[in-house]
């Protein structure tokens, strides 16, 4: 039986939606071999010999996904890149109801499948297929801001022809769609080569999942090859915003991505490109916050610490004003002005026990903030904590920003005790739980910060919702995901 600390029924329609927006690239399987340049290995055509044929019932299909899915860790495990939507893909059969499988479903999942196998075996055994992306425009840049950010794109070993081209998406918590329409307006996308007699037509489609919209499938962007041919070492230079500016998100994070998906040839499906990361920092000062432990015992010292933040609640950069730290209304201390967001004031005592109020106010007075009520007390009891159980979600599932940066906000920024690592379990393979075991570990013995292994089982309300499992320590944490237990009556069992 699994061991845990609290497993929480939180019911979310947004998990329903998650299951059936499949992203565009799903509808691409065919069935071609791969490229002419791929060269399989025993274990690859093994798997396509697998999926070639549309499943004769249910228990087929499953059977294949298991063993894709085992494919997919060994691979995750080497370490080497697997495409983002594949663990979800999986999850979404393996979890799959006998009433919800038609005969037309199951074909349809099968060339979802279909479409991963010839990835994982590019991905697995010839990535140079698939060329290299970069950027040059890396940030940082101003959380809602306005900016002209490029990626460009090297062909790999596969030419690119006629009918190929790549798919132009973004992060599905992206506010504004991508258009060609008009220059003049925000998310204008150009795509051009670095060889005049390439030209390419634009393309509307709807896609799904992390790469298009998790409530619904929204517009993306393709561009397709319709003259001239590409070679290995040849450029594509995708350039966003252009008299407007392309429309970045409010909230500051190491990962802010715009994801690009390669097409090889007319008949083939769309290939991952590896993702680029935009850094976004915080604006000008716009407010200040403080906090405090919650109680404290009369003469001992604590740390009164301090966040600068601009007016999207991000730890704001530039100059910083100096603040004057009141007391009860009476003047207690002084911080210099600097370009520190983040100050602590340490020593800070109180003499008389009662409910000690702390305001902060800028020497100019043009911006002023509070700090929690502290409760000075004569003896010494039990100190409350302050923790998130279930807001660490990062860019191994559906949120922005790796592990440790987000890690950082809770700790550095948050001034929490503790948080939970909660990303969504259709999109964890191995060597990702790995990963969030060995941070959990690793922080948590460096100091007083606290940090709990976990993640999200996210399940429609009908097969019994989300639940949060969290556990005390990574020595004892076991990912039993949708991939292992497709019901809940099945991971109680585990």
């Amino acid at each position: 039986m699994i061991k845990y600390v609290c497993a929480l029924n939180l019911r979310y329609f947004l998990y329903i939606t998650l299951w059936i927006l499949l992203p565009a690239a799903f509808a691409n399987a065919t069935d071609e071999m791969p490229p002419p340049g791929y060269d399989p290995e025993p274990r690859s055509t093994e798997m396509w010999s697998l999926v070639i044929a549309p499943p004769h019932d249910l228990v087929e299909l499953k059977d294949r996904a298991r063993l894709v899915w085992n494919w997919v860790n060994d691979i995750a495990m080497i370490p080497k890149r697997v495409p983002s939507e594949v663990s979800s893909l999986l999850a979404r059969i393996l979890t799959l109801s006998d009433s919800e499988s038609s005969p037309t479903r199951l074909s349809l999942l099968n060339d979802s499948l279909k479409a991963y196998v010839l990835e994982l075996s590019v991905l697995e055994n010839q990535p140079e297929l698939l060329g290299v992306l970069s950027t040059n425009t890396p940030g940082p840049f101003r959380a809602g801001s306005r900016q002209s950010i490029n990626q460009i794109y090297k062909i790999g070993a596969e030419p690119m022809l006629p009918g190929s081209g790549l798919l132009i998406t973004q992060h599905w918590s992206s506010s504004l769609p991508l258009q060609t329409i008009d220059s003049s307006k925000n998310n204008y996308v150009t795509v051009r080569s670095d060889k005049p007699d390439v030209k390419f037509r634009s393309k509307g489609l709807l896609r799904g999942g992390i790469h298009g919209g998790l409530k619904r499938a929204v517009p993306v962007l393709y561009f397709e090859i319709v003259e001239g041919t590409l070679s290995a070492g040849d450029l594509i230079e995708v350039n966003y915003g252009s008299d407007a500016g392309f429309q970045l998100p409010d909230v500051s994070t190491d990962g802010f991505t715009l994801p690009i998906y390669i097409r090889l040839s007319g008949a083939q499906p769309f290939m991952s490109l590896p993702l680029q990361h935009f850094q976004i920092i915080g604006n000008e000062i716009a407010s200040v916050s403080g906090v405090a432990p919650s109680i404290v015992a009369v003469g001992i010292p604590f740390d009164l610490r301090l966040m600068s933040e601009d007016k999207f609640g991000n730890q704001a950069s530039g100059r910083i004003p100096s603040f004057e730290i009141i007391v009860n209304g009476e003047f207690h201390s002084r911080i210099e002005s600097g370009y520190q967001a983040l100050a602590v004031i340490p020593g800070v005592v109180f003499q008389q026990p009662g409910i000690q109020q702390i305001t902060l106010k800028s020497s100019g007075g043009g911006i002023s903030g509070k700090v929690n009520p502290v409760k000075v007390v004569t003896t010494p009891g039990r100190q409350i904590l302050w923790g998130d159980l279930r807001g660490i979600t990062t860019d191994i599932s559906s949120g922005l920003g790796s592990i440790e940066y987000q890690i950082g906000v809770a700790r550095d920024e948050r001034y929490l005790d503790f948080v939970a690592l909660s990303d969504h379990d259709m999109w964890i393979d191995d060597w990702e739980w790995e990963r969030i075991k060995n941070i959990a570990t690793h922080i948590s013995d460096q100091g007083d910060f606290k940090i709990f292994p976990g993640y999200q089982r996210s399940m429609p309300l009908v097969k019994g919702g989300n639940q949060s499992i969290i556990f005390q320590n990574s020595e004892n944490a076991l990912l039993i995901s949708q991939h292992d237990a497709g019901q809940l009556t099945s991971f109680y069992q585990k």
